[in-house]
């Protein structure tokens, strides 16, 4: 038989907090990315093209670290929602 106990309080806080966390991570890759894409008019040669290549790179990373953070906190949201209706559900099977 399952058995656990969740505080879904808290999870519903964490998921307000990890948003906060997230948006601030995506705003700072914003900028890194704002920063690192202005050097592009400014810098040729061989040396531009590889970096360029690693700008590139980085952009995929951050749109796959963003894309795992939206999932992982809409996971944990969904959780929250399902564990904090989950009592007040069987109550109303008794009433």
């Amino acid at each position: 038989m399952a058995q656990y106990t969740v505080d879904s309080d808290q999870l519903v806080a964490t998921v307000g907090t990890a948003q906060g966390q997230i948006d601030a991570v995506q705003n700072a890759a914003s900028d890194l990315t704002t920063t690192l894409g202005a050097l592009e008019g400014s810098w040729t040669g061989q040396a531009s093209v590889a970096f360029q290549d690693s700008v590139v790179e980085w952009r995929g990373v951050q749109s796959a670290v963003e894309t795992a953070a939206f999932n992982l906190n809409q996971a944990l949201s969904m959780a929250a929602d399902h564990y904090g209706s989950t009592e007040n559900d069987v109550i109303r099977m008794f009433s």
